[in-house]
């Protein structure tokens, strides 16, 4: 098996998170607060699914860090929209970086 060489700057949460700032995280603040600042997150109920009131949470990290959070960020349950939603975010970072354009397809056969 091949070794993995984990970078100094990973960390593993143990009890609880260590936040870090963004700049600390390597990344653009201003940038990241305009990506941030106007985001609405929150709970929802959805066929059965219940993640309301304080049973939800949504964490932005780095290597390990916690960087930015929304609602209950030790509240752990994943579901298949996390994965949606971290995509469509990819895919909003990728417009806003100008590495496709909003009207180009996403998805070709």
């Amino acid at each position: 098996m091949a070794a993995i060489n984990i970078p100094d700057w990973v960390t593993y949460p143990k009890e609880q998170w260590r936040q870090i700032s963004p700049a600390e995280a390597g990344l653009d603040p201003v940038r990241f607060e305009q990506l941030v600042s106007g985001t609405q997150v929150e709970g929802a109920a959805w066929e059965g699914e219940t993640h309301e009131g304080n049973d939800w949470g949504a964490v932005v990290t780095r290597g390990g860090y916690l960087v930015q959070s929304w609602g209950d960020p030790d509240y752990v349950y994943q579901t298949a929209s996390v994965a949606k939603s971290f995509t469509r975010a990819l895919i909003g970072l990728a417009v806003w970086e100008g590495l496709i354009h909003e009207d180009d397809p996403i998805c070709q056969t």
